[in-house]
């Protein structure tokens, strides 16, 4: 015989729960991706920033090189923090984020482990008594500082020419056609703002040295870190103007096609 009281608080119980608001998941999931992008592009972009004006405040001059700033104080303060924290930002949700396709999840990574490795393997020590990278110094690790961040940004080209995969651009033609076109120009601007950073910034260090250029290598290198920041923020842009729009055809085929593709995502994180 059952208990009327169980049954009333299990009906109670399950009233609560049908009126309970479904939780839209999908939309967690892009949230969460948005700040990652978001972060991503913040680090970014405000790193040569940091620097510069935390070396102006702290009294020390303009490096020739960004990764001068990592041995500008002794004892290491606030500048070598500046340094190795962003990029240490850029490396971890680098490797967090997945991308869209598995060839951009690779590229996310293999860029996340080159950004780490340069914040970590700082460049050619100058030995100063008592300052703990010494034990990197003496183990040769600075050699791989410049490869590494010349890998980092090789990398992040094909990343930025990939623009998120085939399915997603596919998607966003059909859905926001004039913002695809926007975001192309953005993608090529970014492009090519790193590169002309990276190569300019390569050729003046191998033959002319950190004094080249007045001192000036600097600047090249940060035109390399805005263009990835800019290109993480168009991206994100366009995530936006897709999901506001309903899809409108299955992704690599027609509507009605049984044996199309599956149909997009409503939202892509």
């Amino acid at each position: 015989m059952s208990n009327p009281a169980s049954a009333s608080s299990l009906a109670v119980s399950d009233a609560r729960s049908s009126a309970a608001p479904a939780v839209d998941w999908s939309r967690q999931v892009h949230l969460t991706y948005l700040y990652l992008r978001l972060v991503l592009a913040g680090a970014s972009i405000s790193l040569p920033l940091v620097l510069i004006v935390g070396g102006w405040v702290n009294g020390v001059p303009t490096q020739a090189t960004l990764s001068n700033y990592y041995f500008a104080e002794f004892p290491p303060a606030v500048l070598r923090s500046a340094f190795v924290g962003p990029l240490s930002v850029m490396g971890a949700l680098l490797i967090i984020y997945r991308g869209y396709t598995e060839r951009d999840n690779l590229l996310h990574n293999l860029a996340g482990m080159c950004a780490l490795a340069v914040a970590l393997f700082p460049m050619e020590c100058p030995y100063l008594k008592g300052d703990p990278s010494r034990v990197l110094c003496d183990l040769n690790l600075p050699r791989l500082h410049y490869p590494s961040a010349i890998a980092l940004f090789g990398i992040a080209l094909f990343s930025i020419w990939s623009g998120g995969g085939k399915a997603f651009r596919e998607d966003a033609m059909a859905r926001v056609p004039a913002s695809v076109v926007r975001f192309d120009r953005v993608k090529w601007g970014a492009m090519l703002v790193i590169l002309v950073g990276v190569f300019l910034a390569t050729i003046v260090l191998l033959f002319g040295g950190k004094s080249a250029l007045g001192g000036w290598v600097w600047l090249l290198e940060s035109l390399a870190f805005w263009g990835f920041g800019i290109y993480w923020i168009a991206l994100t842009v366009l995530v936006e103007k897709v999901n506001a729009v309903p899809p409108r055809t299955p992704v690599g085929g027609q509507a009605g096609d049984a044996a199309s593709s599956a149909p997009p995502p409503r939202i892509w994180p």
